[in-house]
């Protein structure tokens, strides 16, 4: 019974590996992943400056 904002602070939740790189070299680096290393790769999210955090995800809803 552990609340799913908890559960996104302490474990993975089926992301798998992260990169976090800049904006302009982003479609690039999915792109060799893709080809280098036949990756599903994907741009996931962005990060902004502003305080706290805030996850946004469409599949699940808080109870």
């Amino acid at each position: 019974n552990i609340p799913e904002k908890e559960m996104f602070k302490a474990f993975n939740m089926g992301i798998g590996m992260v990169l976090i790189v800049s904006q302009k070299d982003s479609e690039k680096i999915v792109l060799e992943l893709k080809k280098q290393f036949s990756m599903d790769a994907v741009i996931l999210g962005e990060t902004i400056k502003g305080k706290g955090i805030k996850l946004e995800k469409p599949f699940f809803k808080e109870k």
